[in-house]
Order: structure tokens, then C-alpha cells, then sequence
């Protein structure tokens, strides 16, 4: 399912330029990404899930391997230049971003997560003062980070977690523009999922959208929120 609250100009350009995240273009650059640091992790996943008929395996690989790269093309159509990303895993996405930053002339991207488990080569190639891990949570990365204007939350399940991070991250929202938030797992098995509902039910310009099966082989979608968060503790 899809909803788009407001017409966009950016979300048309988005979709003009590159289309969907399931019909994208990946180039070969962003595509070595992938082989070289989660094709073998998704593929482990799959064979954890008894996922071994060759075309599901293949359409659930596919579909995986273009999420990084639309969420570049997403920062690009809204000219975003400082990222904040919430849950780093082995890096992939973080070092989609650093390629993006590095290729549009950005300014920084900021990460974090308890466990560092980052590709090794790849930080060798990204490694140096625009990209910051932080070996903790948003908490400590929003307490070292100044503004930033696109912010990917894919952190914790539970509930309460994506609202603890957007409560953590939301003094680092840029000033002179409406930030871009997009949220992963944005379905019903996650307790996360109430929090993203909360938050796109309070913004009049938000859309949901399907990003394919995971490893797991459930649906999955992703929710993507343009404007400024406000949440205050009770």
C-alpha cells in the first residue's frame, strides 16, 4: 500500500527520475556495496528461513539490494547534505551514505549502534572527519552531532524505541529547511510500528511504501516523513 497525503515536488521528481525503490536502477558502484558487505548475510538469512527455491531467493535478493541505494536518491531529490542514521548493522547503508556524501559533495554523515561490527575495508576507504560512528545510541550521537537534515531510523523493534530516538535526535533537526525522516520497519509484527503510525498520522506529508520481502520472507515497508518532529515526554 502506498499514501501520499500531500503532492510533493520531490517525491514526483523521485519517482520520475528513478522510480520506485523496486524498479531503481542500482549503479554498479553502489551494487559492489552490496555484493562485498550483505550479499552473505542476507543469503545466511535466507537459508535460516528455508528460503531455497532460486527465484524466490533471487527476487528477495534483488529487491534487498536496491533499498540503499533509493535512499540516496531520496536525500538527493530533497538536496540533503548531513545524514543521521540510527542502526548501523554491518554498515551497508551508513557506507551507502558516505558514497552519496562523497559523490554530491556533502557535508556529513553520522551514525550509531551499541556493537560496531562495520566493514573493515570500507571504513578504510571512508575514514575521515565527515563520517562519525558512535558506539552507542542516538542519545549519544545526537549530544556530538550539530544539524542535520535527513535522519534513517532503523533502530530497535520494540515499542516506544523510534520515539525515544526521534525525542533524542529532534534538537538536531536543521533550521533553515523541513527535515527528511524516513523509518524502516514500518509493519505490523514490530512493535515499532505504533510509533511510526503515531508519527506519520501527526505530519500531513508522508508517504508508505513497500520495499519487498525480507531474508525472513515477509513484506516489509518503509514510511518516509517530511517536516519538522516535536514529541515532549509525558
Amino acid at each position: 500500500f502506498t499514501y501520499i497525503f500531500t503532492k510533493d515536488k520531490n517525491l514526483t521528481s523521485l519517482y520520475e527520475k528513478y522510480g520506485s525503490v523496486n524498479t531503481v536502477e542500482v549503479p554498479e558502484s553502489y551494487q559492489k556495496l552490496w555484493d562485498e558487505i550483505n550479499l552473505e548475510t542476507q543469503t545466511q538469512k535466507l537459508n535460516n528461513s528455508m528460503i531455497y527455491d532460486s527465484k524466490e531467493r533471487n527476487q528477495i535478493l534483488n529487491s534487498l539490494s536496491k533499498r540503499g541505494y533509493y535512499l540516496t536518491r531520496i536525500a538527493e531529490v530533497f538536496e540533503c547534505k548531513d545524514i543521521a542514521e540510527v542502526g548501523t548493522a554491518e554498515g551497508w547503508q551508513y557506507f551507502n551514505f558516505c558514497k552519496y556524501i562523497d559523490e554530491n559533495k556533502g557535508n556529513t554523515v553520522s551514525s550509531c549502534d551499541p556493537r560496531d561490527v562495520r566493514d573493515k575495508k570500507y571504513l578504510e576507504i571512508f575514514n575521515d572527519e565527515r563520517f562519525t560512528f558512535y558506539n552507542g545510541t542516538s542519545l549519544e550521537m545526537s549530544e556530538g552531532e550539530k544539524e542535520k537534515d535527513f535522519f534513517y531510523i532503523d533502530g530497535l523493534h520494540d515499542e516506544n524505541t523510534v520515539l525515544l530516538d526521534v525525542y533524542n535526535l529532534q534538537n538536531n533537526q536543521v533550521s533553515d529547511k523541513k527535515p527528511v525522516w524516513v523509518f524502516d520497519d514500518f509493519d505490523h509484527r514490530f512493535g515499532c510500528y505504533k510509533d511510526i503510525l503515531s508519527i506519520c498520522s501527526n505530519s500531513s506529508n508522508f508517504k508508505v511504501y513497500k520495499v519487498g520481502k525480507t531474508a525472513s520472507g515477509k513484506p516489509a515497508h518503509q514510511a518516509l516523513v517530511v517536516g519538522r518532529m516535536s514529541i515532549t515526554k509525558s
